[in-house]
């Protein structure tokens, strides 16, 4: 028998670093253009979207995992894409498409802490608080998307940290 709590999801840890990286740059450089934000932004995502579908991969027979899991990676994957290949127009919309991709993503953390709070896994609480901040953020920004760049750096770092975490726990997600 194997000892599962001492395994962990390199592919989400190493996502996760990467999106503090960039949330870094972003709270480092916030005179850049739109523009450049977005390709930040394009980056983050896309990194997001394959750490996501390389985890959904590797453990969707052990954590019967949902296919709204793997639906939403491949929604990062085709953001990220979309803000690279076309950054001028990814500059027009940004704000707001930031704001929803994280609104979305904040309300799927939200219902996956009350899941997993219900199996006893002790990641809940964090994944709760990230789902909140990335609601509460998201509704600011289509409020006010002049802030997008302080924004967008604390909820990249916020989604970053909580990619760690799950993956740093990743063990105790396995049969």
């Amino acid at each position: 028998m194997t000892d599962v709590k001492a395994k962990r999801d390199w592919a989400l840890i190493a996502a996760g670093i990467i999106m503090i990286v960039c949330a870094a740059a972003i709270a480092a450089f916030p005179g850049f253009t739109l523009i450049t934000v977005a390709t930040f932004a394009g980056a983050a995502f896309l990194v997001s979207g394959i750490g996501n579908v390389i985890s959904f991969i590797k453990l969707r027979n052990a954590n019967n995992a949902s296919i709204w899991t793997l639906l939403y990676a491949v929604l990062d994957v085709v953001v990220g894409l979309m803000m690279l290949l076309h950054p001028l127009a990814s500059a027009a919309v940004i704000p707001w498409l930031v704001a929803l991709c994280f609104f979305v993503l904040g309300a799927y953390e939200f219902v996956a802490a009350i899941k997993m709070r219900q199996i006893k896994l002790s990641s809940w609480s964090w994944t709760l608080v990230s789902g909140i901040v990335n609601i509460m953020g998201s509704v600011i920004l289509f409020m006010f998307p002049v802030f997008l760049a302080s924004m967008f750096s604390i909820m990249v770092a916020v989604r970053g940290v909580s990619m760690i975490v799950l993956g740093s726990a990743a063990g105790k997600y396995q049969a």
